[in-house]
C-alpha cells in the first residue's frame, strides 16, 4: 500500500513557524485559528507580506515536527505492506531544506520516496494525507485523508473514501482500518 504524506501542515507544523516570524515582524498576534483560508494573502493584514517567509533561506530548515508525526510515521513504516512517500510543493529555496528536514526527521522514508510536486493530482497511490482541499479534491489516490486545519475545517468535500484526521493518532488508526478492510475484501 503506497501512502503519500504532505510535509506542510501534516508532517511539519509549518504555519506555527510562519506565524512566529510574521507576528514578530509586524507586531501582530495572529494564531493558527485565524488562518481560515488556504490563500494566506486573504489572511494577512493590509500592507504586510506573510508569503515572503516561504522564500527566505532557512525557513524550512528547522520546522517543528507536527505532534505525533514521528511516532505515526514510525508505526506505519513498521508495517511490511506499507510504503511511505513524502510529496510536497515548494519554493525554489525550500527544495533542499525540505529534503534535509525530511531525511533528518523521518529517516525511515527513503530519499527516493521524497517527491516535490505542485500537481499532486498526478500522484498515484493508495492513500494521500494532505491538508490542502485542492489536493484532496483532485487526488487520484484510492483513499484520501484530510489532515484537519483551520483552513479546511469547514469544507464539505463530496468524495468517496475521504476521511478526516484531527491528529496523527487518527491518521494511523484510519490507515490500519483501510489495511484491515483491504485484507478482508
Amino acid at each position: 500500500m503506497k501512502v503519500i504524506l504532505d510535509i506542510d501542515g501534516v508532517l511539519a507544523d509549518t504555519h506555527l513557524e510562519l506565524l512566529k516570524r510574521y507576528n514578530n515582524e509586524y507586531r501582530t498576534n495572529l494564531t493558527k485559528s485565524d488562518l481560515l483560508h488556504w490563500d494566506l494573502t486573504k489572511v494577512q493584514k493590509k500592507g504586510t507580506d506573510m508569503i515572503k517567509h516561504f522564500h527566505t533561506p532557512g525557513f524550512f530548515a528547522n520546522l517543528p515536527v507536527y505532534e505525533g508525526a514521528k511516532q505515526g510515521v514510525a508505526a506505519l513504516a513498521s508495517i511490511r505492506c506499507v510504503e511511505l512517500f513524502i510529496a510536497s510543493a515548494s519554493t525554489t529555496v525550500g527544495f533542499s531544506e525540505k529534503e534535509q528536514w525530511a531525511k533528518q526527521n523521518f529517516p525511515e522514508i527513503p530519499r527516493d520516496n521524497i517527491i516535490f510536486a505542485v500537481r499532486k493530482d498526478l500522484l498515484a497511490g493508495d492513500i494521500m494525507v494532505d491538508d490542502a482541499l485542492h489536493n484532496i479534491a483532485s487526488s487520484i489516490c484510492t483513499s484520501t485523508i484530510i489532515f484537519n486545519q483551520p483552513w479546511n475545517s469547514n469544507a464539505n468535500l463530496l468524495r468517496t473514501n475521504l476521511f478526516r484526521a484531527n491528529s496523527w493518532n487518527d491518521v494511523v488508526r484510519i490507515i490500519y482500518c483501510l489495511l484491515q478492510n483491504r485484507k478482508v475484501g
